[in-house]
């Protein structure tokens, strides 16, 4: 079965001023310097150039990059949860033989904080802690509907499928 999550409204506003922001730059970059025969001003010296497009494709190079974590959706089947990621990733996959304690989390006064990696464009994903939880994996587009699956390794990880279907399907299967 496969599961989706929704972006909430934080995520989704971080994610498109983001977008807006990285299409702006482009925009920029491209009638500053090429004109495509519109006269907007002068262009500037070389190292202005160089400058100018070494920060536009870092700029989509780190964006490409933090995408490539994030998740797509979920899938429960052949006796195994994966959280799908886009292709240049491989997905994260959790035996359902391992999984030990599959619970939901209240969302209110959930506060969390990065260990490494990303709260907000594309959804949150990476290390975490809290003060209840400890440390912990996040994957997911939003902070509603959170599930905290425990394996056998003690690895704790939190996932927001849209729905309750999903809570269901591990534990009946589990």
């Amino acid at each position: 079965m496969e599961y989706t999550s929704s972006f909430d409204f934080r995520t989704g506003l971080i994610t498109v001023i983001v977008v807006l922001v990285l299409l702006g730059v482009i925009l920029y970059a491209l009638i500053k310097h090429h004109n495509f025969g519109l006269q907007v001003g002068k262009t500037g010296s070389g190292l202005d150039r160089i400058v100018s497009w070494f920060c536009l494709i870092t700029l989509v190079g780190v964006s490409a990059l933090v995408y490539n974590f994030t998740m797509i959706k979920y899938t429960v089947k052949d006796q195994q949860l994966s959280v799908i990621r886009p292709p240049f990733l491989e997905d994260i996959v959790i035996k359902k033989s391992d999984i030990v304690e599959v619970k939901t989390l209240e969302t209110e006064g959930f506060v969390i904080r990065k260990s490494w990696g990303n709260e907000g464009v594309f959804g949150y994903f990476g290390n975490f802690r809290n003060t209840l939880l400890g440390d912990f994996e996040f994957y997911a587009r939003n902070s509603k509907n959170l599930i905290l699956i425990t394996t056998i390794e003690g690895r704790r990880i939190v996932i927001s499928p849209d729905g309750d279907e999903m809570i269901e399907n591990l534990r009946l299967e589990n």
